[in-house]
């Protein structure tokens, strides 16, 4: 999410840069405002992410400090998928209804049929594969590519190869912690 300056100098949030954190100094938004924002997006706006959003809400005498962690993406993910699952050909545009076998999970797996422009990649006689150094994987890392390869082996996305070389790979970690 991105907040401009006329929305700063209309709130105007304490601002810490070190801890990159935000606090209210007189009227915090209430988080019915928060949910009636969300509630007014339409589902082609997101995703926005809210990775931390924190303030005070006076309570009488006392303060109570709400802290969440929330991904608008996901709330809005998640009101939607019900509506989804519910009744395909109802989320789909009567446009798009000779299309819903794209909607459909087992049949988006599949890999398309050969083709008379699929090919061989040849290598020459002379050819001579360079030797590499290997690199250790973690633990994790190694669960994840097996993962990765038995769910493409099964889906028929790749195969096993006949080459001298393979190809490096890496592993990027999501926002979520995971590979």
């Amino acid at each position: 999410m991105i907040l401009g300056l006329p929305w700063l100098q209309e709130h105007n949030p304490d601002i810490n840069w070190e801890n990159g954190t935000l606090q209210w100094r007189q009227h915090p938004w209430k988080q019915k405002q928060f949910q009636e924002l969300v509630n007014s997006m339409h589902e082609d706006n997101y995703p926005i992410e809210i990775n931390n959003m924190s303030y005070l809400e006076p309570t009488g005498q006392n303060f109570e400090e709400i802290n969440f962690k929330t991904s608008v993406s996901i709330f809005l993910d998640q009101q939607f998928k019900a509506k989804r699952q519910d009744n395909l050909k109802k989320a789909v545009p009567p446009e798009y209804h000779d299309f819903l076998k794209v909607f459909n999970k087992k049949a988006s797996e599949r890999y398309p049929p050969p083709r008379s422009w699929d090919h061989k990649i040849e290598t020459k006689p002379s050819f001579c594969p360079i030797l590499m150094k290997l690199y250790q994987l973690s633990l994790k890392e190694e669960q994840e590519l097996e993962t990765f390869l038995t769910e493409n082996l099964d889906k028929g996305y790749i195969k096993p190869s006949k080459s001298p070389m393979a190809s490096p790979f890496f592993f990027v970690v999501k926002k979520d912690g995971k590979l």
